[in-house]
Parts: structure tokens; sequence; C-alpha cells
């Protein structure tokens, strides 16, 4: 991949002529960038990270010609990130929010947590960093903020699915974190609520 990324040849990973490679960016950990389908939505962030933790298992092609991680490798290395950095707040609690979106498509596979775990405990961590996020409001926010989540909604429903994995209570939700689409419902069957 560095060959690729040193003779300008990345392009030609791309299936799509739909999106467009924004800066590079190469360290000993990885290659990074962003790739642009739309210039009215933000950058999708790739990366290419050397991973030498956990075999990885078959990738997924995705609708845009990509590989990815299939569903059991992205719960995986996202338990082992946030096991690294879920106490470094410069993160903004990125690869919580991030679980908390796998978590909506499936419970964490057992695979996964058993893959992390033969490096290092990864289920005291993400408990941890569950009852963080959901005791700090404030914080919730600047994460949102920060990482241009813009509907928080589904972030928390997320969270509630792995509190709920480890006994823990609800999120007590803000106002922005609240589901209200049962009002539009309510509304299109009365429309004097």
């Amino acid at each position: 991949m560095r060959r690729w990324v040193d003779e300008g040849r990345v392009k030609e990973l791309l299936k799509s002529d739909r999106l467009s490679i924004g800066e590079i960016k190469k360290d000993l950990y990885g290659i990074r960038m962003p790739l642009i389908l739309d210039r009215e939505l933000p950058p999708i962030k790739l990366e290419f990270i050397a991973e030498n933790r956990f075999k990885l298992n078959p990738c997924e092609i995705g609708e845009l010609g990509l590989p990815l991680l299939n569903l059991t490798d992205r719960f995986t290395s996202k338990l082992l990130a946030n096991a690294d950095r879920y106490l470094d707040s410069s993160t903004h609690a990125r690869d919580l929010i991030d679980l908390t979106i796998l978590r909506l498509s499936r419970p964490i596979p057992t695979e996964s947590i058993l893959a992390a775990e033969a490096n290092y405990r990864v289920r005291q961590p993400l408990r941890e960093a569950i009852v963080n996020f959901q005791n700090k409001p404030e914080w919730r926010a600047s994460c949102y903020e920060a990482l241009s989540v813009d509907n928080p909604v589904r972030i928390i429903d997320g969270l509630d699915e792995l509190a709920t994995d480890f006994e823990l209570e609800a999120t007590e939700r803000s106002f922005r974190e609240t589901d209200f689409s049962y009002l539009e419902t309510k509304q299109e069957e009365d429309p004097m609520v």
C-alpha cells in the first residue's frame, strides 16, 4: 500500500469515479486519507492500518467497491481501539460512538470479544466508557460537535443497547438526544395533537 501511495497509484483502488481523494497522511501505523463523495457532505475517513493483534477474516466489498472489514472484525478493532483510547478526551469518544452504531446492527459477537481479549481486557474499559459517556451530557454534546454527529438519537439508542448488554440503566437523554418521531405518527393519526 505504501508503494502505491509513493507512486501516486492510490486512485486505482477506487472502483467508482464518484469518489476523489483528499490529502494523504502516512506514518508508522498506517495511511489515512479522506474520500470525498459529495462536496456538500463531510468526507469519508479511509484508513489502512497495520493490525497484528488479531487475524482478519475475509473482507466484504462495500457499495462503492471498496474492501471493508467484515462486521466481526469491525467490532474487534473498535473494542481494541476503545480499550486503547477511552480515557483520551482528545478522541471525543469516537471509538465508543462507532461501537454504538455497530451495536444497532447486532450484539457484539462473542468471536470479537475473544479475539480482542486474546490481547488485553476490553470489556471493563468498554463498561467504563459507557458509564462515563452516560453520566456526562455536556461531554456528549461536545463529542457530537467535534465529530459532526447530526443524529445523537441513534448514538444514544446504540449506547443503551450496549448498556443493556452490561446490565446498566438506560441513558438519561438530553432534549437533542430524545426521539420525538412518535409525535409525528400521532399527529398524522390525529392532526389536533
